[in-house]
């Protein structure tokens, strides 16, 4: 299920969904422990479907018991990742926070980019829409980080 179709269920009817979706994932996996599966990518797709819902309902149950939820995605250039990563290997205990899969990871930027834009458009909601930032400079994104923190914080509070 889409998320934009998920965010428009009653809570009843997200509930629902959900237990429809966990009923059919179960149904998957049996078929799946009888050798009846014959297409796998139903079970990834089904996971997929209730993580979505899972996140519809929680943000919500969270938004409507008077939580204020943010998220935040902080956003490097490619070339500044680039210069974090030589830091770190040559900072003797910050090595360990790099490893061989995250030099891979770097030839699959333009995907990550992808994925990313496609969460945030998935899962921005009224209750708990993502606030993007530019993270170059960390302290800069931190100030930034914390003025949207209080600007949300504020308007809650205002109500």
């Amino acid at each position: 299920m889409e998320i934009a179709k998920a965010r428009t269920l009653s809570e009843r009817e997200l509930a629902e969904e959900l237990a429809s979706a966990r009923r059919h994932l179960y149904d998957l996996r049996f078929q799946l422990a009888t050798r009846q599966l014959t297409d796998y990518s139903q079970i990834s797709q089904t996971r997929k479907d209730i993580a979505r819902l899972l996140t519809v309902q929680t943000e919500r149950e969270l938004a409507d018991g008077g939580a204020i939820v943010m998220k935040f995605w902080l956003s490097i250039t490619p070339q500044e990742q680039l210069k974090r990563f030589r830091a770190r290997e040559k900072t003797p205990h910050k090595r360990h926070k790099i490893t061989p899969e995250d030099w891979r990871n770097r030839e699959k930027w333009g995907a990550y980019e992808e994925a990313v834009e496609d969460m945030i458009a998935r899962t921005s909601t009224r209750q708990a829409p993502w606030t993007l930032v530019a993270a170059n400079d960390k302290r800069l994104a931190r100030v930034r980080v914390l003025e949207t923190f209080v600007r949300q914080l504020d308007r809650a509070l205002e109500g």
